[in-house]
Order: structure tokens, then C-alpha cells, then sequence
């Protein structure tokens, strides 16, 4: 099966600062808020004069949609991820933490995530962690995106893990335990700075 990364993002401050700045490139072709963000983290928008001049001429809303699922179909020659992935990637935080989950460990310990090869759009589940789509955050038009956790619901998969690990106390430490050893005691610091999580694609 395929693999997914759980990766600290955040959210907060991307809703705050990114998602204006992309609503504003998108809707009035106005570029200058995503250039004014991207200055604070020492990056550009990529492109600029042909970015500047697709936004001009076509309709790119629909990356608050679901249809941002295929964003190759609707963008084939990439104009906006000279735009996008600038503008999510100053927000990702792998370094805080990120961790593969494929095979067993993805179906058996995490039902609730999709795998990487999922083809229907994951939405909110009944599980505490709840899976967001990102649609409406303009996050599925990083194509390697297929949802994310609020602060909260990365919490709450902490507190997951940590139950499903007590309930493994008397197990000699295993690959499964390590794994619960490992996410519980990363999602501690990014619980603690109020972030959440991307879940990608390998």
C-alpha cells in the first residue's frame, strides 16, 4: 500500500496570512499581500509576469473547490504553483515533525486516514481526529496534499496514540509500539505550539 506523511503545519497563521494573500491573487490578481507574506519568510512568488498575466485572463476559483482534487487537469502547465507551494511551504514544518505511515500500521492502527492511492475526496470523519479536506484553505492545490488536522484533531491523535499505546503496555516494545511511542511523543511539541497537520502523499 501507499504511504502517507503527517507533517506539523501552521495553520493558524496560514489562514491568517497565506489564505488572504491567495484570495486576493485569485479573485483581483493582486499579487502584492502573497509577495508581502513571502517576504517575511524569505521567499518569492516564482513566474511572476506569467503568473501575473493567467491570473488577468482566466478564472483560477475553482482551487476553493473540490475540483482542486486534479489540479494537473485544470492547471496542466503549473501556472500557479509558482503561486501555491511558496505560499503552503512556508507554513510546513517537517523539521518540528513528520511521520511516514504505510502498510499495516495505516489500516490497522489509523482507520480514519485515507491511503495515498485514495481516489474519493476524504472529509470529516466520526472519529475525534477530524480529517478537514482543505478545499475551501486552497491546500489540495499543492497536488500532494489530500487533507489536514485543526490543532485540535492533533490533539486528539495524540491522545489516540497514547490510549492505544497504554493498551499495548505489557507488549515488549515492538514496530507498532515504537510507531505509537514515536507520534505520541512528536505531536507533544507541535500540540504545544498550537499547529496542526498536513497529510500528503509520499
Amino acid at each position: 500500500m501507499a504511504e502517507i506523511l503527517l507533517t506539523a503545519f501552521d495553520l493558524n497563521n496560514y489562514l491568517r496570512e497565506a489564505l488572504p494573500a491567495l484570495r486576493a491573487a485569485i479573485y483581483r490578481g493582486d499579487l502584492s499581500q502573497a509577495k508581502d507574506v513571502l517576504l517575511i519568510h524569505d521567499d518569492t512568488i516564482y513566474d511572476e509576469y506569467d503568473l501575473s498575466l493567467a491570473l488577468v485572463e482566466n478564472d483560477y476559483s475553482w482551487i476553493f473547490t473540490d475540483k482542486a482534487a486534479n489540479p494537473e487537469e485544470l492547471d496542466p502547465e503549473g501556472t500557479l504553483v509558482g503561486l501555491t507551494y511558496p505560499l503552503i511551504l512556508a507554513y510546513h514544518q517537517p523539521d518540528l515533525f513528520r511521520v511516514k505511515l504505510g502498510g499495516s500500521e495505516l489500516t490497522k492502527l489509523f482507520p480514519f486516514f485515507p491511503s495515498a492511492t485514495a481516489q474519493r475526496p476524504i472529509g470529516p470523519t466520526e472519529s475525534a481526529v477530524n480529517i478537514q479536506p482543505g478545499f475551501r484553505e486552497g491546500l489540495r492545490t499543492m497536488w500532494e496534499i489530500m487533507g489536514y488536522l485543526t490543532p485540535e484533531s492533533t490533539e486528539a491523535l495524540r491522545q489516540y496514540c497514547l490510549k492505544l499505546r497504554g493498551e499495548r503496555a505489557d507488549l515488549p516494545p515492538n514496530g507498532t509500539v515504537r510507531l505509537l511511542d514515536q507520534i505520541a511523543s512528536g505531536l507533544k511539541v507541535v500540540v504545544e505550539r498550537g499547529f496542526g497537520l498536513v497529510i500528503e502523499r509520499d
